[in-house]
């Protein structure tokens, strides 16, 4: 299987969970050069980086790493959304001085699984 594959354009496939995922290709972010191109506004407010999508039912979850002072995050929000267009913030949903008593420092790059009926929520 030839997994270097390269598009010209971005391209939509669906995953087997019904997630919709988006394939872009470097050539989708030349649009420096390409005044006709522009580029997306911000799904989320605010600085965000590192985001994780899962699909839970009909919902769809974002979770990214969020700006703390300095780039030091120590808590991570939770998005959720029907549509992937409108996101709503259903607060701190871990925070790592109240919740990981034994965590030092900041975190980043969240992510979630389910197995078994439990959800595991890690990150670096």
């Amino acid at each position: 299987m030839n997994t270097s594959h390269m598009l010209d354009k971005p391209s939509f496939a669906t995953h087997a969970t019904g997630i919709l995922v988006a394939i872009l290709s470097c050539a989708a972010f030349a649009g420096a050069q390409d005044s006709a191109r522009t580029v997306p506004a911000a799904v989320l407010p605010g600085a965000t980086a590192d985001p994780h999508i899962a699909v839970f039912g009909n919902t769809f979850c974002l979770y990214p790493t969020s700006d703390g002072p300095g780039w030091n995050p120590t808590s991570f929000h939770g998005w959720t959304s029907k549509d992937l267009k409108h996101w709503k913030d259903e607060g701190v949903i871990l925070d790592i001085p109240r919740d990981v008593k034994w965590a030092t420092g900041q975190a980043w790059a969240p992510a979630i699984a389910t197995k078994n009926g439990k959800y595991y929520f890690y990150f670096s």
